[in-house]
């Protein structure tokens, strides 16, 4: 097959764009089984460093939920030119898709470990309906200092789309609003 020079810049416009999307999934999201009796998986441990050290066969773009009674996630929050900027490498995302994408079902108890790799700056993280919880009349924002890490563990007990999103102001928070958590 023979392509125009025209034809050529779309398709190398093409072929750069899939880069940078494939790029961006291989380490961003992934979900592990249930942990072995008596530990915890790896994943609810992990930190900046040792997320930097994944490698492609050891993630998916979107979870699966993990297996059994209990699925377990990570959010991976980044600035800009972080591979992981936004939540699980938002910012390199068509923003009308939704990302990231946790799949569980109903009954599953749900458990993430969200770390802020930003170098500089908080960022936030709720889950409408099972974490976006309102105290005196005000909705608790959950706020993540750089380097830190948040857990949270809850049944998903209602069959539905949730929206993820980071809730506090920040420099990337455009990039942080359209999480999903699938419950079926």
């Amino acid at each position: 097959m023979r392509v125009s020079g025209g034809g050529r810049t779309l398709l190398l416009a093409l072929v750069a764009v899939a880069a940078v999307g494939a790029a961006g999934a291989l380490v961003y999201f992934y979900a592990l089984s249930p942990p072995p009796p008596g530990g915890g998986p790896s994943l609810m441990r992990a930190t900046c460093s040792s997320v930097q050290q994944t490698n492609g066969t050891q993630v998916q773009h979107v979870a699966s939920g993990g297996s059994g009674s209990h699925a377990y996630f990570l959010v991976v929050e980044g600035d800009n030119p972080n591979p992981f900027a936004g939540m699980n490498g938002s910012a390199y995302v068509n923003p009308t898709v939704q990302w990231p994408t946790m799949d569980v079902k109903v009954g599953q108890v749900v458990s993430i470990h969200v770390i802020n790799c930003a170098t500089s700056e908080p960022h936030g993280f709720q889950i409408t309906y099972y974490d976006d919880i309102e105290q005196n009349g005000h909705l608790n924002l959950i706020t993540i200092p750089a380097g830190q890490s948040y857990d949270v563990t809850f049944t998903a007990t209602t069959a539905g789309t949730y929206r993820v999103y980071c809730g506090i102001p920040c420099a990337i928070h455009p990039l942080m609003q359209n999480g999903a958590l699938v419950v079926s």
